[in-house]
């Protein structure tokens, strides 16, 4: 289904599926919706960047973590 084709034509034919839980999935999966999300208008860069913030406000919620430094620094001490 997916093949060689952008996200935007592909998710709006998932999207067209009747029934189908289009924003929860996607949420489920930390990716952005609404009509002007970044993969339904194949903005790649905005993709990038609003995927880095969502999954380090994720990091930061499970770990408690506030700066990436802290991160850093715990990965450095181990390697």
């Amino acid at each position: 289904m997916i093949s060689d084709r952008a996200p935007s034509k592909y998710l709006l034919e998932i999207k067209k599926t009747p029934n189908f839980p289009f924003d929860s999935v996607l949420k489920s999966h930390s990716l952005p919706v609404g009509d002007n999300s970044p993969l339904l208008v194949d903005d790649f860069e905005a993709f990038l960047t609003w995927r880095q913030e969502r999954l380090w406000k994720e990091i930061k919620r499970v770990t408690g973590l506030k700066r990436a430094s802290v991160l850093e620094a715990v990965n450095g001490a181990s390697e």
